[in-house]
C-alpha cells in the first residue's frame, strides 16, 4: 500500500550528499521505516469510523450546553433583548446573577465546542451586565 512512497523516500535519500545529510534531523540515511505487511492501520473504538466519533462527541457537547441552559433558563439565547429590558426598567427575574453568566459562559463554551453557530458578542454583553449589576 506504502511502497510508492517507500521508494520516493529511498530515491531521496540517495540523492542526498554528505553535506546536506548533516542538517537533515527528519530523516537519516540509515533510517528504515519500521512496518508489518499483514497488519492493517485501524482506529480503535466507535467501529473504526472517525466520522462516529466525531458525531459522539459533538453530541455530548450539545447535551452539556443544554444542561446548563435547563439549570437556568433565562441563560439562553444572545443576552442582549434580556439586557435591554433590564436597562429599560422591565424586571426580568434572574438576569443579571452570577448563576446565569456561570451558566451562560459554560454553555456558550460547550455549544461552540460542539460546533454549534453561536455568536460572541451576545454573551459578552449580557456577561459585561452581569459584571456591572454586581459592582
Amino acid at each position: 500500500k506504502f511502497e510508492s512512497v517507500y521508494g520516493l523516500l529511498a530515491a531521496r535519500n540517495n540523492n542526498i550528499d554528505e553535506s546536506s545529510m548533516a542538517t537533515d534531523d527528519l530523516f537519516q540515511a540509515d533510517d528504515e521505516p519500521s512496518r508489518q505487511d499483514d497488519a492493517e492501520p485501524t482506529a480503535s473504538g466507535f467501529g473504526g469510523s472517525a466520522f462516529l466519533a466525531f458525531l459522539f462527541y459533538q453530541t455530548i457537547f450539545a447535551a452539556i450546553a443544554s444542561i446548563f441552559v435547563w439549570i437556568e433558563p433565562v441563560s439562553s439565547g444572545s443576552g442582549i433583548p434580556e439586557v435591554k429590558c433590564y436597562l429599560n426598567g422591565i424586571d426580568l427575574p434572574r438576569v443579571v446573577r452570577l448563576k446565569t453568566m456561570v451558566c451562560k459562559v459554560v454553555g456558550v463554551t460547550f455549544s461552540v465546542a460542539a460546533g454549534l453557530p453561536v455568536g460572541k458578542e451576545g454573551p459578552m454583553v449580557h456577561s459585561g451586565a452581569v459584571v456591572a449589576a454586581s459592582i
